[in-house]
């Protein structure tokens, strides 16, 4: 520290006044002070490098390299040759480089644990609360940016290790910091005094602290400057290394909130099983509103997201567990689903796993007559994937009308179908139906089946049939028209199409016709899960007697498989 202070004196004064007389005492002074500097860094390093070094001995040699840099930058200044500026003192230092990177993450930790220790509430801004300790961890985040700065270690290439070390060291503390608090919070104010969980001021004060935190880490990365050295793939470990320490961060946040949010699945179950749709709002409620209040927006969408999901499973688990009474549990899902819409997006309470789950759970608590509407909209919804996804096995066309007679007239006019039966046959036949067959009981008595043509995966029918409908029967959702082509060879199915009986044309108003249509033709998929699913479930299982009858309907009558 002297010989540095020594430097800025000559430098500022003593150096200008003898200029006026031709002498360069800066030269003079380096060349007196640099023999015994280099020696003494020789020997000091040499003696402690098989030495366990404690923190005042690495301390004292940060201190020595910092001032060593400053007087080696002063010595390649003057124009005499220099025995520093030939030896490249900071080598003498190289081996001491990692000890002084990691003791600067040691002290931060140490530096946020203290923080964390005497933390206090603090309102930022006019919305939301944080805490000291995130605003004393922020500061020391930028200190450990200084201590890479001050640093600055010549070697470039030495130089972009050294700070992708230290930047993970970084997002350690910042790490350190998460797990540190929440550590405090479910000591202390996690549980009531009868060890449940209560939604406070506290958690929102944890989550707003590790959000802010976690936004630092883009500023902190910009001011430690880390330069790559010229290979692409240097710059692409930065990135990774950057991305990487977001993703860990969010990884404990996530985690955390489900860690609290499971907590709370008891008492979330035990509002379900009092079978009242209000209690469970009313518990949520209250709950939900004190985060509303004191959380950022985004961490509250991410906690409300998972409360969500937490209460589904809660809702699975109390159908499994016991007893229920279907009516009632549908119409809490319903409510309770209706209740978190307010704050998140169809997309976000239907994320992939969960719609599943979600539907499972709808098809499950449906009332049987219901879930055959359903699967009968199950048709319609496959035939449309088989069409957008280019997975269809041919077409059906055909003209379709309804008289107000209460008749649907039908002419089967062609098929024209992909491939042949797997033994080579191409015998054909179309086979008709309105379903569901519990509404149009009449209609189900009685086969709308085509003549066979055989030799031909382009048969021409003709075939007129009249089928008895009710037109009110015929709006309702689930109603549809049924056509199936089948080979004569085991009745195999070749394809099915459906048309939504709502699609119908009423004859004869403002000169309506048949609609002459074109059909693709389509295989059932996925019959082992959502309502066609349940319905297999409800026939083999539950002995519901509806659900049996249009089970075997499907199976026995249309030779649909659902296996």
């Amino acid at each position: 520290e002297a010989c540095c202070a020594k430097c800025k004196v000559i430098k500022e004064h003593i150096g200008s006044l003898f200029k006026e007389f031709q002498v360069d005492y800066l030269s003079i002074f380096i060349q007196v002070i640099e023999p015994k500097l280099t020696e003494l860094s020789r020997l000091c390093i040499a003696k402690e490098k098989s030495l366990p070094l404690d923190r005042d001995t690495v301390i004292a040699y940060y201190q020595a390299y910092l001032a060593c840099r400053q007087i080696e930058v002063c010595a390649c200044a003057v124009d005499e040759p220099s025995a520093l500026k030939e030896l490249n003192i900071s080598r003498c230092y190289e081996h001491l480089v990692g000890s002084w990177i990691e003791l600067a993450s040691v002290m931060c930790r140490e530096r946020i644990s203290k923080a964390i220790a005497i933390d206090e509430a603090v309102r930022m801004t006019d919305e939301v609360m944080f805490s000291t300790s995130v605003t004393d961890t922020n500061v020391f985040l930028h200190q450990m940016v200084s201590f890479w700065k001050s640093l600055d270690w010549p070697d470039t290439e030495q130089a972009f290790g050294y700070g992708l070390k230290h930047f993970e060291n970084l997002g350690q503390c910042v790490l350190y910091y998460v797990e540190t608090c929440y550590q405090q919070l479910s000591e202390k104010y996690l549980y009531d005094s009868e060890g449940r969980v209560t939604i406070s001021e506290r958690i929102c004060i944890f989550f707003n602290n590790v959000d802010h935190l976690k936004k630092q880490i883009p500023v902190v990365t910009h001011k430690m400057e880390i330069r790559p050295v010229g290979q692409q793939n240097a710059s692409r470990s930065l990135e990774v290394l950057m991305v990487q320490m977001e993703q860990n961060i969010e990884e404990k946040i996530q985690g955390f909130m489900e860690q609290i949010c499971e907590k709370l699945t008891p008492e979330i179950s035990q509002r379900i099983s009092e079978e009242h749709p209000m209690a469970l709002e009313e518990f949520l409620g209250s709950n939900l509103q004190l985060l509303n209040e004191n959380l950022v927006e985004s961490i509250y969408k991410k906690i409300l997201h998972t409360v969500w999901k937490v209460t589904l499973l809660a809702i699975e688990e109390v159908m499994v567990g016991k007893k229920y009474d279907k009516t009632v549990l549908h119409r809490t899902l319903t409510s309770i689903k209706v209740f978190f819409s307010e704050a998140l997006s169809k997309e976000e309470l239907e994320i992939p796993h969960y719609k599943v789950l979600l539907n499972t759970l709808e098809n499950r608590l449906l009332p049987t007559h219901a879930l055959i509407a359903k699967c009968c909209s199950e048709l319609t919804r496959q035939q449309e994937l088989a069409k957008t996804s280019n997975t269809t096995c041919g077409e059906l066309f055909i003209s379709v009308g309804y008289r107000t007679d209460t008749m649907v007239e039908l002419n089967v006019i062609k098929a024209e179908v992909n491939t042949t039966h797997k033994d080579g046959s191409s015998d054909i036949f179309v086979y008709s139906w309105i379903l569901p067959q519990l509404i149009f009981t009449e209609c189900a008595k009685k086969k709308y089946k085509t003549d066979i043509v055989k030799g031909t995966l382009e048969p021409n029918f003709c075939k007129e049939f009249i089928m008895p409908a009710n037109k009110d029967c015929l709006k309702m959702e689930g109603s549809v028209l049924a056509l199936g082509v089948y080979y004569t060879k085991s009745k195999y199915l070749a394809g099915l199409c459906v048309l939504p009986c709502s699609e119908i044309p009423i004859l004869g108003e403002c000169g309506s016709t048949r609609s002459k249509l074109t059909l693709p033709l389509f295989t059932i998929q996925e019959l082992n899960s959502g309502p066609m699913g349940e319905l297999a479930e409800r026939h083999t299982s539950q002995g519901d007697a509806d659900a049996t009858k249009f089970y075997k309907y499907l199976t026995k009558k249309l030779h649909i498989s659902l296996q």
